[in-house]
This record gives C-alpha cells, structure tokens and sequence, in this order.
C-alpha cells in the first residue's frame, strides 16, 4: 500500500497532500512540554487536590440524598 491507501477501506486510494496546499498546515509542531508538573508548587497541587476531593464529596453526598429521597 502506498501513503495514500487506506487499509481499512478495502484499499481505496486517498489523494495525497500536497505541500504547497493552502488548506494544509505546513511545518512540525512543538511538543513534549505539555502537561508537564515542572511550574506547580505543593500548595498549588495541595490546593488543586482539596477542589477535587470537595466536588467528589459533594456530588456523592448529593447522590446519596437523592437515591434516598431526602433532597430536592
């Protein structure tokens, strides 16, 4: 199959890109930075941890209410 083949569809050929195509990004592309912890500090991720065991909490406290009837 060449670079344009698609094995999935039984082998249709797909047109190719070309690089001279205005509707094709050109260049690469910069990764490997991203989601990196290198700029948070402890308290920022003390503090993040905090929000997201108060909204689990909180939404299961809301579920229990409501499966046992007490909530609105």
């Amino acid at each position: 199959m060449g670079p344009g083949a698609s094995g999935a569809s039984g082998g249709e050929e797909l047109p190719s890109a070309r690089h001279d195509d205005p509707l094709k990004p050109g260049g690469g592309v910069r990764a490997g930075s991203g989601g990196s912890l290198d700029g948070l500090s402890p308290v920022q991720i003390t503090a993040g941890s905090a929000l997201i065991a108060g909204a689990v909490g909180g939404g299961t406290v809301l579920l229990y209410r409501r499966r046992a009837g007490h909530g609105g």
